[in-house]
């Protein structure tokens, strides 16, 4: 799931980096989900650790 992560990351980032601005917009909207996702990730992580 990490490397799902952060490949969104990075398409976010070359996308955000476009003077379309529908293309920027979709960056933005996957940049969200990536952040999402990563704070799920976190979460998973640390309850884990929290029960053992």
């Amino acid at each position: 799931m990490a490397e799902s992560v952060a490949e969104m990351f990075y398409t976010a980032h070359d996308m955000m980096g476009s003077r379309d601005t529908d293309e920027f917009q979709r960056g933005r909207a996957i940049l969200r989900q990536a952040r999402l996702a990563s704070l799920q990730m976190d979460l998973r992580m640390s309850s884990r650790r929290s029960y053992h």
